[in-house]
C-alpha cells in the first residue's frame, strides 16, 4: 500500500535535509536553498552578524532565522492567487532541537496564517544538537530599532534620541535602491549628530543569476524575517528592547478602502507582535524563567 508522502514547495538544504528528502515529495517546481558551498543561490549575511556581534549564533537562535528566512523565500517565489484564501506552503528545514520546534510548530502556523493570509507547513529535520541550551542573559542597555530607510523607521531615531536611548539600527537590504537609501540616511544621521549611531544592513535575500525569480511582490511575511533578524542582535547581545516604528493606521491594520481588507499590511498588527513575542519568550528562556 503506497504511503502519501507529505509534499514541500521549499527545502533549506544541508546535510540532514538531503538524507530526509526521500521521506517528502517534491516537484519540479520544488525550490531548494542553498546558504553556504558551491551551490549556494541565497545570501543570509552570517558572517556580517558573526563579526558584529563577536562570536558563533547559537543554533537555537539560528534556528529562528532559517524558519523566518525559508518561510520570506517561499513567499516570494510563489505566486499568490487572484482569489483570497492564501496559499498552502510547505517548508522543509533542519533545525537544532525538533521536539521543541514541533511544539511550537501550531503557533507558528498560527502567526504566518495572521500575517500572510497564507497556510505554512512546516516539517522540522534533527540537526546538530547545541553543546548547550541557549539561555537569554541580559548584557547591554543599548536598543535595536528597525530601519526600513522610510520615514516612520527615521523619525524613530529621533524619537529613541531623544529620550536618551542607545540603538542599534538594523536594516533588511533587498534592493540597491533601498539599500543605498539606508545607507545614506545612517550616514546623514551621523553628520547631524557629529557622531557615529551603530548601524547594520543584513542581506537576506536570493543571489543575483541563480534562477531564484521573484513570482510574488506583496511580501507579506517580511516583517517577521525582520523582526527575527533584529532579535538575533538582541538575544546575542543581550539587549532586552526591540523597536518597531510605523504609522499608526497601518499598524492598526485600518483598511484604506474596502477592497484592501484581506490585502493590507499586518506589519505591526498588535495580534502579530504578541504572536511574534510568544514565539521568541519560548525561543529564549531567562534563567528566572528557567526556575519557574
Amino acid at each position: 500500500m503506497a504511503v502519501n508522502k507529505p509534499r514541500v514547495n521549499l527545502v533549506i538544504r544541508d546535510e540532514f535535509t538531503s538524507a530526509s528528502l526521500n521521506d517528502f515529495s517534491t516537484a519540479k517546481d520544488t525550490v531548494h536553498l542553498y546558504y553556504e558551498g558551491k551551490d549556494k543561490n541565497v545570501n543570509m549575511d552570517l558572517e556580517e552578524i558573526e563579526d558584529t556581534i563577536g562570536h558563533k549564533i547559537h543554533p537555537l537562535v539560528f534556528d529562528l532565522y532559517k524558519i523566518a528566512f525559508s518561510a520570506y523565500m517561499v513567499d516570494l517565489l510563489f505566486r499568490r492567487p487572484e482569489k483570497t484564501g492564501g496559499r498552502t506552503l510547505s517548508i522543509l528545514v533542519s533545525v537544532s532541537d525538533k521536539s521543541k520546534w514541533e511544539s511550537q510548530n501550531q503557533s507558528l502556523r498560527a502567526t504566518f496564517r495572521l500575517l500572510t493570509g497564507d497556510n505554512f507547513n512546516f516539517h522540522f529535520i534533527q540537526g546538530i544538537r547545541p553543546e548547550k541550551e541557549y539561555e537569554y542573559v541580559e548584557k547591554s542597555r543599548k536598543v535595536v530599532s528597525l530601519f526600513s530607510g522610510g520615514l516612520d523607521s527615521l523619525s524613530g531615531v529621533k524619537h529613541l534620541l531623544d529620550n536618551n536611548k542607545d540603538p542599534i539600527l538594523i536594516s533588511h537590504c533587498i534592493q540597491n535602491l533601498v539599500c543605498h537609501i539606508q545607507s545614506t540616511l545612517s550616514e546623514l544621521i551621523d553628520k547631524a549628530l557629529t557622531k557615529r549611531i551603530e548601524f547594520h544592513q543584513i542581506s537576506a535575500r536570493q543571489v543575483p543569476g541563480k534562477g531564484l525569480a521573484q513570482s510574488e511582490i506583496s511580501q507579506k511575511s517580511r516583517s517577521f524575517l525582520f523582526l527575527s533578524i533584529a532579535s538575533i542582535f538582541a538575544l546575542e547581545l543581550g539587549i532586552r528592547d526591540i523597536y518597531l516604528f510605523e504609522n499608526g493606521v497601518l499598524a492598526m491594520n485600518l483598511p484604506i478602502v474596502e477592497s484592501r481588507s484581506f490585502n493590507n499590511t499586518k506589519t505591526a498588527h498588535p495580534d502579530f507582535l504578541n504572536q511574534f513575542n510568544t514565539c521568541l519568550l519560548y525561543t529564549s528562556p531567562s534563567p528566572r524563567d528557567r526556575q519557574k
